[in-house]
């Protein structure tokens, strides 16, 4: 009988020791699939904010003044912004979820400033006319937001 119960309590260690190593294993493999969707979501986000400030910023180049409001959005939109929005809203920590959402609707902002007035967006004018000064307010705080962006995603993926 003592012999019995040694062989049940031992198959119920083995089991049981089985079953948490699995679900640790499983649990690591789910966190280093979420790790690869997160990065490779971001960088997704990240290349068509790079991409539609670009769009928007030869759009501005080829028109002598203000960019026409249907102009301006196609610009926009060329690059699916809005989407990779929703999909880093899905996956990412609420801070990359906030950062994310600053660094578009400075974006935004440099598109309706582009409708209402002209901007000079060229990086080699030496001139400092109202044009070149506008556009420097309208885009450093996107700059800004995009650094900070890159900062909270760096931490969500590291994991700092």
């Amino acid at each position: 009988m003592l012999t019995l119960v040694g062989t049940l309590t031992g198959a119920v260690l083995g089991v049981a020791s089985t079953m948490a190593a699995e679900a640790f294993r499983a649990r690591r493999d789910r966190r280093a699939r979420l790790d690869t969707v997160r990065r490779d979501g971001y960088a997704r986000y990240l290349r068509a904010l790079a991409r539609t400030d670009a769009a928007l910023q030869e759009a501005a180049a080829r028109r002598p003044g203000p960019l026409g409001k249907d102009e301006a959005l196609d610009a926009f939109r060329s690059e699916d912004l809005l989407g990779r929005r929703y999909e880093v809203g899905l996956i990412a920590s609420p801070e990359v979820g906030r950062a994310a959402d600053e660094a578009y609707r400075r974006l935004r902002d440099i598109r309706e400033a582009m409708i209402a007035t002209h901007l000079e967006t060229s990086t080699v004018a030496t001139r400092d006319d109202n044009r070149t000064t506008t556009w420097r307010a309208v885009h450093r705080p996107y700059v800004t937001a995009l650094e900070e962006l890159r900062e909270a995603m760096r931490r969500d993926i590291q994991g700092d």
